[in-house]
């Protein structure tokens, strides 16, 4: 979990650099032509990478509100884009935020699941005939008999 908010610090501060940089494909080298091309997916995979991080961090708030925080970001960050020349806020662009919030949510979650699933496929199983929730007689120290 530390990772995961380190990861998502470092991230976020990266994202949001990106997001409010006057040009932002300068930054990789790329070239005229490429700048001049619709960055259609790219606010999607930045903002699916971005959900994923937060919720692997799994803060300590409900839902609901890490959830907020992030749509509150993604508009945020679209509407400081005014005032980058030459940036300009797209509803495309924020749209496109919010699928990737909820794709990358979606992945830890079923992610998440999945793994919890071969954890308990995993566990040893008990003897016939003891409950799930009382341990084996195998299990009770010597001397101890229910």
């Amino acid at each position: 979990m530390r990772l995961f908010r380190l990861l998502l610090g470092v991230y976020a501060v990266l994202l949001t650099l990106l997001l409010l940089h006057p040009s932002p494909f300068s930054l990789f080298g790329a070239s005229t032509a490429a700048k001049l091309a619709p960055p259609v997916g790219h606010h999607f995979l930045a903002f699916s990478v971005l959900g994923f991080l937060v919720a692997a961090s799994r803060p300590p708030l409900p839902a609901w509100a890490w959830t907020a925080a992030l749509v509150a970001y993604a508009a945020g960050t679209e509407a400081l884009q005014a005032l980058v020349p030459p940036r300009t806020p797209s509803l495309l662009d924020f749209i496109e935020n919010i699928l990737g919030i909820a794709c990358g949510t979606t992945a830890w979650l079923a992610l998440s699941w999945v793994w919890g699933l071969y954890k308990g496929l995993r566990r040893p199983a008990s003897p016939p005939g003891t409950p799930r929730n009382e341990p084996a007689e195998s299990c009770l120290p010597a001397g101890s008999r229910r």
